[in-house]
């Protein structure tokens, strides 16, 4: 699998099941979180 069939695949897993894509400053927040506590 490639990078190109890997993102088909995540893609169509979040439009069957309905989760949505974050934008790109929640994104940020999110990894800031998780390095914090890893920290």
């Amino acid at each position: 699998m490639n990078i190109e069939n890997a993102q088909e695949a995540v893609d169509a897993w979040i439009r069957e099941h309905g989760v949505r894509y974050f934008n790109e400053l929640t994104n940020m927040a999110q990894l800031t979180e998780e390095v914090g506590e890893v920290a």
